[in-house]
């Protein structure tokens, strides 16, 4: 198996001892990678920016991050004690911990800043896994979001879909909308100044007086009296002559179909029993017509 560690050398492997098939690698220059085996030996986590050699003042800054003599696993395999060539130890965190989905939105819009290129699916779930540590099965769905979000971009060439971002056009997409909401603030505060523009003329035409107030007390009392005959006058509209006489024309016109229609039926049935041998009994059974069947009066 072929562990890819940039191009520098490893010159220390250790694998956990929880049986958890985790594989700890050394670096020139003390970088801590870990790999697991049961993922085709792909790399998920490095440690280099997760410790700091202690320092002192006459400490050369160049050397906080020395190379790692020697390091070992804590016996449950959640953590890493490493040795450095300033003689000081740490303890690095060490467990797989599950990207959520934003952090795999962002770790794969990372991976195509930093590419600016084209890549096919296939291409983008190869090196995603291996250099950014997403599941290849997430992948998918994880570019799918970023393609539905307009932050990725993608179209059909041939028989092949490509996908693609690029940083100008991040930073162009958030200068747009830096702009969009500069002009909805102004917009806002151009409408707020009208409205409290509005407001101050009203309140100087109509001052406070006495007889402003009772002014408003009187239509507020019509107000409620007008309230009162409206609900009255629903209540007796049903008692309009005219609204009567015009239920009975509707009843009249309703009456009148219904005995047309009764008529109909009954010429039908007199037509089938003279042209074919069936009863008038059978003929409403069959056609599931009631026995009081008859004209309305």
């Amino acid at each position: 198996m072929l562990l890819f560690a940039d191009s520098l050398p490893i010159y220390l492997l250790s694998v956990a001892p929880d049986m958890s098939l985790r594989l700890a690698s050394v670096q020139l220059g003390g970088e801590v990678k870990l790999w697991d085996l049961w993922d085709d030996g792909n790399m998920y986590a490095s440690l280099k920016r997760n410790f700091v050699f202690p320092a002192d003042s006459e400490t050369d800054a160049n050397l906080i991050y020395g190379e790692a003599c020697t390091f070992a696993w804590q016996p449950y395999g959640k953590h890493i004690c490493l040795a450095g060539q300033l003689g000081y130890g740490v303890i690095l965190q060490s467990k797989k911990k599950g990207l959520t989905l934003e952090e795999k939105r962002k770790k794969m819009i990372e991976f195509f800043y930093e590419k600016r290129d084209f890549f096919q699916l296939k291409e983008i779930e190869r090196l995603c896994n291996k250099e950014k540590g997403i599941n290849a099965m997430s992948v998918k769905d994880v570019l799918m979001s970023l393609v539905h979000d307009g932050m990725v971009d993608t179209d059909k060439i041939g028989t092949c879909v490509y996908f693609w971002a690029f940083p100008n056009k991040a930073a162009q997409k958030h200068k747009n909308t830096i702009q969009k909401l500069k002009d909805d603030i102004k917009l806002t505060e151009q409408q707020s100044a009208k409205c409290q523009l509005d407001l101050d003329q009203l309140n100087s035409t109509r001052p406070d007086t006495a007889e402003r107030r009772e002014l408003l007390e009187e239509l507020h009392r019509k107000k409620g009296i007008l309230e009162q005959l409206s609900s009255e006058l629903c209540q007796l509209r049903k008692f309009d002559p005219e609204l009567l006489d015009s239920l009975k024309r509707d009843r009249l016109v309703a009456l009148n179909a219904a005995n047309r229609w009764t008529d109909n039926v009954f010429v039908m049935q007199s037509w089938l029993t003279k042209k074919f041998p069936i009863d008038e009994t059978t003929f409403r059974r069959q056609f599931n017509i009631p026995e009081n069947f008859d004209y309305i009066e």
